[in-house]
């Protein structure tokens, strides 16, 4: 809601002016402008269609003036349905100053369903151009019969004075209320819009075709009273998107042809897909009279898979995508740290024979009208080649000693994860990056290891061969070895010989003495 600034001006010093602007009303039977002339000035409201959901539910509505010359003061009605609305609150628009500068009164009459509205400005101030907002009308939803689902919002006995106190030619565009959901409308006494687009959408609920985002989008109103064509009429064009926003508003005079049209491009955005709605709101003969259209927005949109991956070195891994939306055949471009790849042309790609690093990946996709689309942006992670090594590699022990084994890791992703094999079977809790063996058992053992990371990637070390022998029953002997010194015998044969002679020659001497 707008802010709760609502006043009614009662008591102006300007009473002639109001009493002229009756006057001219009744001279010119509310008529504002002559029937399909052309006028540079108009008043139309804002937006051109609400859509209420709930008992209670408050909304605004605008009116609005555009091209306006030597404005000093204005008259406007808007009428309403009162078993749909509550009017709330009249505020004064920006278009024209402040009181005391100007004078705005308004009545509102909640029995016969109208709001009529008195802007003048005072004396002092100059006149006013151009375009802006003269007033705000709050509204609330009330409970009504279901029967009764829409309420034109019709601007009625309208007159602006220029300086001279001389009408100003103007048109005039109105807006319609609907509960609950859009309606058709019944065209009444010969009165005709029919809004379509550029690929359908002619008559009575006809869909107005399928558009991709990034596309440009024709509304076009053609405006006929009694099957004539009604030229230099204003219409009024909105067109709402997927979320119930209001995208475009437009106000636009139809030509010789009875013809209208405004024209607006898709946002290329992932929540432009599903369907948009249009609506075109025109005054014919004093009667508000609408049409709506529906078209859908099928988005281009490109996705690829995996988003991450981690490889390592030597390996590689595939992106695929998904395509929706747009206009077939597309063209496709893969994009590696965001440079385009050579010959990468094709819905997938394969990532391989890149150093070890990070790396990011996504893809550009082209419809055959040129609408293109960024995919999502995927990463890549190569590490060096998983590697694992144990020791010892080999062992000879005896039944009941034992042998422990270390393993030493590298490349791949952490953490690891261990499994050892003896004689090509897993040891049950042998999941350590070490692992003592034991055995009772003589014979000849095959140990090896098997890692795998945190990716999934497995190696295998090589086979380490252990001995096992058997103790024999009593113990082992040992053979002793005495070791003796040889003595040389030739010194003692040389000492007898020596000790013989000098014992010859001394026995002789012995003798004669006796």
């Amino acid at each position: 809601m707008f802010p709760n600034l609502g006043y009614s001006v009662r008591n102006c010093l300007h009473v002639f002016l109001a009493f002229s602007l009756l006057l001219l009303l009744i001279i010119n039977g509310f008529d504002s402008v002559a029937y399909g002339v052309p006028a540079d000035a108009y008043l139309f409201i804002t937006p051109s269609m609400y859509v209420a959901k709930e008992i209670g539910e408050l909304f605004d509505i605008a009116i609005n003036i555009s091209n306006v010359e030597d404005l000093r003061s204005l008259k406007f009605t808007v009428t309403y349905n009162t078993s749909l609305l509550d009017v709330t609150q009249v505020i004064q628009g920006l278009f024209f100053p402040s009181p005391p500068e100007v004078c705005f009164e308004f009545e509102k009459n909640e029995s016969l369903g109208f709001v009529m509205v008195n802007v003048s400005l005072a004396d002092s101030e100059a006149s006013r151009s151009g375009n802006g907002t003269l007033a705000w009308i709050g509204f609330k939803v009330v409970q009504g019969p279901e029967s009764c689902v829409s309420s034109p919002l019709d601007l009625e006995q309208t007159l602006l004075l220029n300086s001279a106190l001389n009408p100003i030619a103007h048109d005039l565009v109105g807006a319609v209320y609907f509960w609950k959901s859009m309606q058709p409308d019944p065209p009444p006494g010969g009165r005709l819009l029919d809004l379509y687009t550029q690929k359908g959408g002619k008559g009575p609920d006809e869909p107005g075709g399928e558009f991709v985002a990034g596309e440009m989008v024709y509304l076009i109103s053609r405006v006929t009273y009694n099957d004539y064509p009604v030229q230099q009429k204003l219409v009024a064009f909105e067109a709402r998107s997927a979320l119930n926003e209001t995208m475009v508003i437009l106000v636009t005079a139809t030509d010789q042809d009875g013809f209208a049209q405004m024209s607006f491009r898709i946002p290329n955005i992932p929540s432009s897909n599903r369907t948009w709605t249009g609506i075109s709101v025109v005054d014919i003969a004093g009667e508000t009279v609408w049409d709506t259209i529906s078209f859908r927005v099928l988005s281009l949109s490109a996705s690829i898979s995996p988003l991450s991956a981690s490889i390592l070195v030597g390996q590689s891994v595939t992106f695929t995508s998904t395509v929706s939306g747009g206009y077939a055949p597309y063209s496709y471009q893969w994009y590696l740290d965001g440079a385009p790849v050579s010959g990468a042309t094709s819905s997938s790609w394969t990532f391989a024979l890149q150093p070890i690093g990070n790396y990011s990946v996504y893809l550009n996709v082209t419809d055959s009208l040129g609408n293109m689309v960024k995919s999502n942006q995927a990463s890549v992670t190569v590490a060096s080649q998983l590697t694992v090594s144990i020791s010892p590699m080999s062992a000879s022990i005896l039944v009941g000693q034992s042998v422990t084994f270390t393993s030493t890791v590298s490349g791949g992703y952490t953490p690891y994860s261990y499994q050892w094999y003896l004689n090509g079977n897993p040891v049950s809790g042998a999941t350590s990056a070490s692992w003592t063996f034991t055995t009772t058992t003589s014979g000849i053992y095959y140990i090896y290891l098997k890692v795998t990371d945190a990716k999934g990637n497995t190696v295998q070390s090589d086979t380490a061969r252990i001995t096992v022998a058997t103790v024999p029953v009593g113990g082992y002997s040992f053979p002793i070895q005495v070791t003796t010194k040889t003595e040389p015998i030739i010194p003692y044969i040389a000492l007898i010989a020596t000790l013989t002679a000098i014992f010859t020659k001394l026995r002789p001497k012995t003798r004669r003495r006796r």
